[in-house]
């Protein structure tokens, strides 16, 4: 209930309807007859006023319309509000009243607190000198001042006579030895010698084993592998690159690389750094990552050490461009990039513990082990993307068209398109762990079922061959497929 309802005697609703009565038959609102039926005081934007309501808004008084009226300021709407009564102008101001009469003294304050002191007035004159008192007893003595500056030194003396050489003392301990130092850069090969007159002939040696011209044993004939050719190398082959003419293994085990001919004949061995892991060749020369020794070895074709050169830690796979050479750096989880005199052109992060790596023509792929992702470069070592894949990615081959990745975790191969999308994915064999091509078919060595299987380009398996105990990587001549056999201490053609 409206507390202002009750407040309204009937002599105040007369005079208040009076007052509308007189404001609606104003001109504005000649047609209105509205009875009041309540006075709510100032207008509210939240209250809803019914009909004959009366508020004020702005110093003048209003009359609601219509029931319902809520939020609808009186001035804004002459067909909900009607103007009941607007405030007089202000009069003019009266003139000034004459002054009262003067008050009753007021109570004497209280007494305020001291000043400052002021200035101190000048000395007064001295007074007359008294007499002289006694002379007192002599005072003890007081004690020693301290000890005076050292006068200036005195001319130096003449040399005394030499004395007796003294014994021979221990010899010292040896010094640690200093770092060893950079290595310097490669000589200028010298121009070629003229040739020499030609040699007599010499007497005819006996005749060579050619390995893969040895007829195949029973075992083999039974297995159905009648074709193969089983070559020895050294300790724990695991990985092969191709010349055009040679073939070249690296045995980590041995610490060297084993050169053969494309009929298995053995043609050296040559000595590299420690643990090599990856291989590749450049058009010219032989390139090796030695993993414990974090370098490269380069060699000749006739096998001759032309150079050492740092690259980051733990290398492992190489990978050529055709102008560079790119380093994958297991344990710094990095790339290094390199011309062809050994000269670092960059190095580029990759993903976890990378470990295989190819080229497209146009990118550089890398395999990250730890993960499930191969990381994209272009050839400038910027970083393109990371491409998904299957778990534990290892192997990686370019097949012209696509990129093929094995995952030893899942036993199966990714095929990417080069702008990275997924192709498919199709299975392997037990922990397939290297891939090759060549020109028609992949190749996968299966490391944990020591075998290999073929698969045509659409993903087809077109049959599994057994070879060696784990066999750790795969490469093609351009006639035959061979397989390096980690365990076995072989490399077999196919």
């Amino acid at each position: 209930m409206n507390p202002h309802k009750g407040a309204f005697v009937p002599f105040t609703a007369i005079l208040i309807a009076a007052i509308v009565s007189s404001a609606i038959s104003a001109p504005a609102n000649a047609a209105v007859n509205i009875n009041i039926t309540d006075f709510q005081g100032v207008w509210s934007t939240t209250a809803t006023y019914g009909e004959g309501v009366v508020v004020t808004y702005n110093g003048a008084s209003y009359i609601s319309l219509v029931n319902g009226n809520c939020n609808i300021a009186p001035t804004s709407n002459t067909n909900k509000w009607a103007l009941l009564d607007a405030p007089g102008l202000q009069g003019a101001t009266g003139p000034q009243g004459p002054p009262g009469p003067a008050g009753a003294k007021g109570a004497t304050g209280a007494t305020g607190s001291e000043g400052p002191a002021g200035p101190q007035g000048a000395a007064g004159p001295a007074g007359a000198k008294g007499a002289t008192g006694t002379t007192g007893a002599t005072g003890p003595q007081g004690p020693a001042g301290p000890i005076g500056p050292s006068g200036p030194s005195g001319a130096q003396g003449p040399a005394g006579a030499q004395g007796p050489a003294g014994p021979v003392g221990p010899v010292g301990a040896t010094g640690a030895t200093g770092a060893t130092g950079a290595t310097g850069a490669t000589g200028a090969m010298g121009a070629t010698g003229a040739t020499g007159a030609a040699g007599p002939p010499g007497a005819q040696g006996p005749a060579g084993t050619n390995a893969c011209a040895v007829a195949p044993q029973p075992s083999q004939v039974a297995l159905l592998q009648w074709w193969t050719c089983v070559v020895p190398v050294g300790s724990n082959p695991s990985a092969i690159a191709f010349d055009g003419t040679h073939l070249w293994v690296v045995n980590r085990g041995s610490n060297n690389v084993t050169e053969l001919d494309t009929a298995g004949n053995v043609v050296g061995n040559f000595g590299v750094g420690s643990y090599p892991e990856g291989i590749a060749f450049d058009g010219s020369h032989i390139w090796v990552a030695n993993a414990l020794s974090n370098n490269l070895t380069e060699l000749d074709t006739a096998g001759n050490v032309l150079g050492t050169f740092a690259v980051g830690s733990s290398p492992v796979a190489i990978a050529f461009d055709g102008t560079h050479l790119w380093v994958v750096n297991g344990t710094s989880y990095n790339v290094t990039e390199l011309d062809m005199a050994g000269n670092v052109v960059g190095t580029f992060g990759v993903g976890p513990n990378p470990v295989g790596i190819a080229f497209d023509g146009t990118h550089i792929w890398v395999t990250n082990y730890l993960s499930s992702f191969v990381t994209e470069l272009d050839t400038a070592g910027n970083f393109v993307g990371n491409i998904s894949v299957s778990s534990y990615p290892h192997g990686i081959v370019f097949d012209g068209t696509h990129i093929w990745v094995t995952s030893i975790a899942l036993n199966n191969l990714t095929e990417l398109d080069t702008a990275g999308n997924d192709v498919g994915t199709f299975s392997a064999g037990t922990t397939p762990v290297a891939i090759a091509f060549d020109g028609s078919h992949l190749w996968v060595a299966n490391d944990g079922s020591n075998n290999v299987m073929e698969l045509d380009t659409s993903g087809n398996v077109i049959g599994t061959t057994s070879v060696g105990t784990f066999p750790d990587a795969v490469a093609f001549d351009g006639t035959h497929i061979w397989v390096a056999n980690g365990v076995s201490n072989t490399v077999q053609r196919l």
